[in-house]
């Protein structure tokens, strides 16, 4: 790997900023940029380079998408549309709808249950 990032930084001077051998042979890299512009530079130049005998191939590699950020967007996606309470933890819907039932209405809708629920009036 030392001479592919000697080749990188200096001979081509493409300022690769972290270079990941991978596959089982570790046979091809992971080669990561500071910008964009380094990294279309980077494509360009050593798409079909030629390096001891070999010749080089380059793409964009596709990332894998983060499991707990997956799990929360597919958690949101079942939410949707059910209870806006169904977000908070149930331990802490009890407290809240224990100490503080009337949170969430406005103060005139608040007088209007308080007043329903303890006098029975309509």
């Amino acid at each position: 790997m030392g001479q592919l990032k000697k080749l990188l930084n200096e001979t081509l001077q493409l300022m690769a900023h972290k270079i990941e051998p991978a596959g089982s042979n570790k046979d091809w890299a992971y080669v990561t940029f500071r910008n964009e512009k380094s990294r279309t530079k980077a494509l360009t130049v050593l798409d079909e380079f030629k390096w001891k005998k070999c010749v080089l191939s380059c793409s964009i590699a596709k990332p894998v998408e983060d499991p707990v950020q997956a799990k929360r967007a597919a958690d949101s996606k079942l939410l949707e549309g059910v209870d806006p309470d169904a977000k908070i933890p149930i331990n802490e819907r009890v407290v809240v709808k224990s100490v503080t039932p009337f949170a969430h209405f406005t103060y005139e809708d608040q007088v209007v249950t308080l007043h329903r629920t303890t006098l029975g009036k309509h």
